[in-house]
């Protein structure tokens, strides 16, 4: 039975909104199909970092979450599609949401795997339910009705050597201007300025 932890532990770049978003649970069997774990072998062995994406670059605030709605956007515009303001990359989540709840599983349960607080007016919270009675009674519950992903299923040794050079190049760099953002917040009016090393820049 794979899960997935989400958590910050030992990283301090990282943030949860709230304790409840601190979770563990199960990973879908639909992305087992779709080659996860075939995924995850081929970045593990390159050895690049921890992260279960190294492709996804920083912001000037060295914040990675807004790339992914940025890329998202991207995507709908590619497509021909326009976003409507109350259809971003968040939506997905509301809309599993609703799912589960037209699927009857109780309001707690849905919070768990979603990372709510759980303050429904005249009920208690009950004990967290395990990883398998969230994978038993409601990931199959989380279905879409004719949604094909076939087409997204991964490849091994697609996240291979040949792109391991361009993620390095980035992840290096990053840490060389946190580095630099850290000595330049330490550093006194008087300090002599350093000049930052060229980062390398993919092709």
């Amino acid at each position: 039975l794979h899960a997935m932890s989400i958590n910050m532990d030992g990283d301090e770049s990282q943030s949860l909104k709230t304790i409840a978003a601190k979770r563990v649970i199960p990973v879908h069997p639909e992305l087992i199909k779709l080659g996860l774990l075939d995924y995850l072998h081929d970045v593990r062995a390159l050895g690049l970092s921890n992260e279960v994406f190294p492709g996804i670059g920083e912001n000037v605030n060295g914040e990675k979450g807004n790339a992914i709605g940025q890329a998202w956007r991207r995507h709908l515009e590619e497509q021909g599609i326009k976003q409507a303001t109350m259809h971003t990359y968040h939506s997905f989540r509301s809309t599993a949401i609703t799912v589960l709840k037209r699927a009857n599983v109780p309001i707690d349960m849905r919070c768990q795997l979603v990372g709510h607080e759980f303050d429904h007016v005249g009920e208690g919270y009950s004990d967290k339910f395990t990883v398998r009675e969230l994978y038993e009674q409601a990931i199959p519950k989380l279905f879409y009705e004719g949604l094909d992903l076939t087409l997204l299923r991964y490849v091994g040794k697609q996240f291979d050597a040949s792109n391991g050079s361009t993620y390095r190049l980035r992840i290096n760099d990053e840490k060389r201007r946190r580095k630099e953002a850290e000595a330049k917040a330490g550093a006194s009016p008087k300090s002599t300025k350093v000049s930052p090393a060229k980062a390398g820049k993919p092709n």
